[in-house]
């Protein structure tokens, strides 16, 4: 019987500057050595799997999984300064010379972007909205919700039904207006402070920000 080949993998958390392979500690995900593979004066950290991963089995294991990941991001960029990080969850097929060879190739590119980051560190920042305190607030400052709102509460049960749709529909659109503009706001104000900021819209604002160290 023929004996199947298992795929092994290493885990990425950043790319850094420095031209020594070393082991930074058990300080992955569930405790694995984290190691680094260098070309040149550039290198990956990562830790080896002998297998490829599995997903998480529920959303605690999960959450403790991208703790891990940040975590030891953190403490690489402690003793590197400033490191390129990826996003949880990045795996690569091979072995060291694998990703040696990826960073031979890649190696320009890298480079630049260390020395353009030099002395910075990348932040997630969220924003986080309570969807009943902001429709109050848009009802407050709206005097044609407030008029629509009035007029539907002096209607019968059968007659109001559209108009609340219509009252629900113009208060959605203020909520979503307001959340823009305080994006633009909040945005403008990080963005004072930052070398680069990256803007993502979701069901909240999300921004995310490469920000000086010492800021």
């Amino acid at each position: 019987m023929k004996e199947i080949q298992q795929e092994k993998c290493l885990y990425l958390y950043s790319i850094l500057n420095t031209a020594t392979e070393q082991s930074l500690g058990p300080i992955g995900i569930n405790d694995n050595l984290v190691y680094t593979i260098a070309f040149r004066d550039i290198a990956a950290s990562v830790h080896f799997s002998e297998t490829k991963p599995e997903p998480a089995k529920d959303e605690q294991q999960a959450k403790e999984w991208i703790f891990s990941h940040n975590y030891a991001i953190d403490k690489i960029t402690e003793k590197f300064n400033t490191v390129l990080p990826f996003s949880f969850g990045c795996v690569v097929l091979g072995d060291d010379e694998t990703i040696r060879s990826w960073l031979q190739k890649n190696y320009e590119s890298f480079k630049g972007e260390l020395e353009r980051l030099n002395d910075t560190a990348e932040y997630l920042v969220q924003i986080f909205y309570d969807p009943k305190l902001l429709a109050e607030k848009i009802l407050k400052d709206s005097l044609e919700l407030q008029a629509l709102n009035a007029k539907i509460d002096e209607m019968s049960k059968g007659k109001s039904y559209i108009f609340k749709k219509q009252f629900d529909v113009r208060r959605d659109q203020a909520i979503i207006k307001e959340l823009s503009e305080l994006g633009t706001e909040f945005g403008k104000a990080i963005n004072e402070t930052v070398k680069q900021l990256i803007h993502e819209e979701k069901s909240f604002i999300f921004l995310r920000s490469t920000r000086a160290k010492n800021l």
